[in-house]
């Protein structure tokens, strides 16, 4: 029966993503149930991402740019692509990587990585350079 045939090809199909690693939750989602697609987002969590408040931004120290003892680092925002002047103030990720003040700042505001190597700044895990260094 051709019916039968197209059944245990989906049910093959399932176990095979079972075995490969990836869940298959087409038996959770049946119906669109309401309570289910709760239940659902309860075990997966929540999709939606944070974003970094204004006083999280401003705990990133910052320092002012002097191009004399910059020590062969970073001489260019690669958020605005400008060459930093002596005297401009920098703000330090905890990557190690800074920007302007008001570059980054405006990118936190929207994001929540670092624009170079997308380190994630909202886990706080995150690991900030130590004051004395800057």
């Amino acid at each position: 029966c051709v019916s039968a045939d197209l059944i245990g090809q989906r049910r093959r199909r399932g176990q095979g993503r079972r075995r490969n690693g990836i869940p298959d939750f087409s038996d959770d989602l049946q119906g669109n149930d309401y309570e289910a697609l709760l239940e659902f987002e309860e075990r997966q969590g929540a999709v939606v991402s944070r974003k970094l408040s204004r006083r999280e931004i401003q705990r990133f120290p910052t320092k002012v740019f002097q191009g004399s003892s910059s020590g062969g680092g970073n001489t260019q925002c690669q958020i605005c692509f400008c060459d930093y002047s002596d005297g401009e103030k920098l703000r330090i990720l905890p990557c190690f990587h800074d920007y302007h003040v008001q570059c980054i700042d405006r990118w936190l505001k929207d994001n929540t990585t670092c624009p170079i190597c997308r380190a994630n700044l909202a886990d706080g895990n995150a690991v900030a350079p130590p004051t004395s260094d800057l």
